[in-house]
């Protein structure tokens, strides 16, 4: 899935005159991401999609239709911002910039129907029904999938489980537990949209409650 981006450029025409175009970008993130498709929406008010040409000065921009284009930034490009320019009869009449930023790494928390923990005291039932979510501090724009994890309790690690909830294996320690014991999460490794799969930034520990 790319990552969404809506920039709007206001364009006036005034006795056959082009004056200073005014430009709203509409989406909260001043910045686009390495190593993604960013999609772009590019309008010139009053102007069809189709009389205008958009360029960019770093990676590629392509045109998927209408007003909807991709620019996409090579992972390995080290450059800070990126610059899209509108040609409109010939001459170019606005252009943008933004940030370039590495794909944060993600967080995660535990989704224990009471609300999403990184660690605290939690009952043996409320862990078994938990799943490991991508934290809500992280660009909500973005999408992970948690690829696998491990947990490690009672002095034994049992080994990953393939989805984002305890594998029966994992169950089966959970359950041998006792009040005060602490449980880890970790070695979690997360997906992202350029199929990329890291550790994430952070493990979670609990304590039986």
């Amino acid at each position: 899935m790319n990552y969404i981006f809506t920039f709007l450029l206001f364009f006036a025409y005034v006795i056959g005159h082009a004056q200073q175009s005014v430009l709203t970008k509409k989406n909260q993130n001043q910045f686009v991401y390495r190593g993604l498709d960013n999609e772009l929406i590019i309008m010139l008010e009053g102007v069809k999609c189709n009389e205008f040409i958009a360029t960019t000065n770093k990676g590629s921009l392509k045109k998927l239709s209408d007003c909807n284009y991709n620019l996409t930034i090579p992972a390995d490009l080290k450059d800070e911002n990126v610059t899209i320019s509108v040609t409109y009869l010939g001459k170019v009449v606005n252009s943008f910039s933004s940030d370039i930023r590495d794909i944060p790494k993600a967080e995660v928390a535990l989704d224990n129907n009471l609300g999403n923990a990184r660690g605290g005291e939690i009952s043996i039932l409320e862990l078994k029904k938990s799943a490991l979510i991508v934290s809500a501090q992280t660009d909500e724009n973005l999408k992970y999938t948690i690829v696998e994890f491990e947990i490690y309790a009672a002095e034994s690690s049992v080994p990953a489980s393939e989805v984002n909830r305890f594998s029966i294996k994992q169950i089966a320690l959970i359950n041998k537990l006792n009040k005060g014991d602490r449980i880890f999460v970790q070695n979690i490794k997360v997906k992202n949209q350029a199929g990329i799969v890291e550790k994430s930034s952070n493990d979670l520990i609990f304590r039986i409650k």
